[in-house]
């Protein structure tokens, strides 16, 4: 590797160190705010569930508005991303404050709003592959953008197991499969239908024990 080769590298990664930097600073207010204000945790995480379409919006606006806007899409990727990172932080750092109900809801809420996103980059990669060589771009972004998105909304599933088993509203043996579940296409979606159910029996079990001892 020359001295140019390795400037260049040193170049990408300061680049990412910085990117991610700014999402672990924006995480600090975030969580101020979720401690102060607990309503705002659905809103500021608002961004994981509706990623996939962030770029979903932005590819229209440059084959429907202007083509010589081809940037577009890459600056919502460094705007979207240090703010989706500083949401997952800012999760696992009020992990055990936050209602269990909410949390559960949310992750289930994610993975149901992520199908469409997903069957939109199926059919994405399916019209690039039936375009030989100059479809390679199509079906490339339709997988990355698919995996960048299980990986935010598997994450968020994570964080929202670890919490749940914490306040003790599902089993350790269903925290590590839900966990693991989290980042596997369709058993995913079958993993946090499953966990909601279980804390909503918790809940009512709960519940039931309170007005009995009334």
């Amino acid at each position: 590797m020359d001295s140019e080769e390795l400037l260049g590298l040193l170049e990408i990664i300061g680049f990412f160190v910085v990117w991610f930097g700014v999402g672990f600073g924006l995480s600090f207010p975030f969580t101020a705010l979720v401690k102060k204000h607990p309503k705002l945790y659905t809103p500021l995480n608002l961004l994981i569930t509706l990623y996939p379409y962030g770029y979903m919006l932005t590819i229209l606006a440059v084959f429907l508005i202007d083509e010589d806007a081809g940037i577009l899409p890459f600056i919502v990727f460094l705007i979207l991303h240090p703010i989706i990172w500083a949401s997952l932080i800012m999760d696992f750092r009020v992990r055990k404050s936050v209602n269990c109900k909410t949390v559960s809801t949310l992750s289930m809420v994610n993975k149901l709003v992520h199908i469409p996103a997903y069957i939109f980059h199926f059919v994405m990669g399916l019209f690039g592959s039936l375009l030989s060589v100059w479809g390679i771009g199509f079906v490339l972004f339709a997988i990355i953008i698919d995996l960048i998105t299980i990986a935010i909304s598997g994450t968020f599933s994570l964080i929202a197991t670890v919490s749940l088993y914490k306040q003790k509203k599902i089993t350790l043996p269903v925290a590590i499969a839900a966990s693991i579940a989290s980042y596997i296409y369709c058993i995913d979606l079958v993993a946090v239908i499953v966990v909601k159910i279980m804390v909503s029996n918790a809940e009512k079990t709960t519940q039931t024990s309170i007005d009995t001892q009334l």
